[in-house]
């Protein structure tokens, strides 16, 4: 089911134009891809040598477009991913929350660059609240999903 639902990432559109997606589909794309990668992963982190207890695999947030908890506004993210133990099951995880996430992705419809601008500025602001929650974090990861262009981001919080 996850492969089915991830398969537009994985083939161009049959009708070659991006924008033909919308927000919320490629919210459950997105998800479908890292359940998807993340099974992957631990399937070959199984048959390898070096596989310990202290490799980690990164799931996607059941909700999407929500507030997770720890948020000092009201802004509600599209979709964000948890750094989850090696041994857990390969699921959606509950309830985001800006104390566990370690990356926030923003889906815009169309590459535009005003889309491209938006979705950018969006991911700062929601890094304002990763820092504020997990006091100790040196970097945050954010991604960018604009019709079927996915830009993956670094904030760091250096001056």
């Amino acid at each position: 089911d996850a492969i089915r639902t991830a398969l537009p990432w994985l083939l161009p559109p049959a009708d070659k134009t991006p924008s033909s997606q919308t927000e919320r589909r490629i919210y459950s794309q997105h998800n479908a891809f890292v359940l998807v990668v993340a099974h992957l992963v631990k399937t070959r982190l199984a048959n390898h040598d070096t596989y310990s207890d202290s490799c980690r695999l990164v799931m996607p947030y059941k909700e999407a477009g929500t507030k997770p908890a720890g948020a000092d506004d009201g802004t509600m993210v599209d979709a964000s991913i948890v750094c989850c133990d090696v041994n857990s099951t390969i699921e959606a995880q509950l309830h985001p929350s800006y104390t566990d996430i370690l990356a926030i992705v923003e889906a815009k419809g169309k590459l535009t660059p005003k889309n491209t601008r938006d979705a950018y500025a969006q991911l700062f602001d929601y890094t304002r609240n990763i820092y504020y929650n997990q006091m100790s974090r040196r970097f945050a990861w954010g991604l960018t999903c604009c019709g079927s262009v996915v830009n993956a981001c670094i904030f760091t919080n250096y001056k």
